[in-house]
């Protein structure tokens, strides 16, 4: 058996129920379109790439599970969920795609653009696409800690 983390474990059972929902309203479509559901899950880069940085510093993994290969047990999802979050989490994985990100802002047209043209581009494509890419997202569930002097200055988070 392997150990699975609270985030994994939530997501999950965040998986089972949107299965169930989705499989229950199956009868009122007309269309019965099989899905893949895909939740967003923010990754804390400072336990891969150490940072001093105060800024937010994640990235997001989109796991998933594809509905047209038939309905899953928990268990399944579980064991899925802890694997694919295992490997997208890989410092090897995350190096790759933030290349990939690096090297469009290397293109002359995006360095030579305003940047509120690039904000209304990146807003439109985000609304147009990156909305439609995963069924539902969570929020980082790990501890939040502060430097020392800090720490009097917030009262919660």
């Amino acid at each position: 058996m392997y150990k699975v983390s609270v985030s994994e474990y939530f997501v999950s059972v965040y998986f089972f129920l949107l299965q169930k929902i989705y499989i229950s309203g199956q009868e009122k479509r007309k269309k019965k379109k099989p899905k893949v559901l895909r939740i967003e899950v923010p990754v804390n880069m400072r336990k891969i790439f150490p940072s001093r940085t105060m800024r937010n510093f994640s990235l997001f993994v989109l796991p998933e599970i594809d509905l047209r290969l038939g309905n899953y047990t928990f268990e399944e999802i579980l064991r899925s969920v802890h694997h694919q979050l295992q490997i997208d989490t890989d410092s090897k994985q995350i190096s790759r795609f933030l290349s990939s990100n690096v090297s469009y802002e290397k293109l002359l047209i995006i360095r030579i653009l305003p940047l509120f043209i690039k904000k209304m581009v990146i807003a439109s494509v985000y609304r147009g696409l990156a909305s439609k890419r995963w069924t539902g997202m969570v929020t980082n569930l790990g501890i939040v800690t502060l430097p020392r002097e800090m720490e009097d200055m917030v009262d919660f988070f």
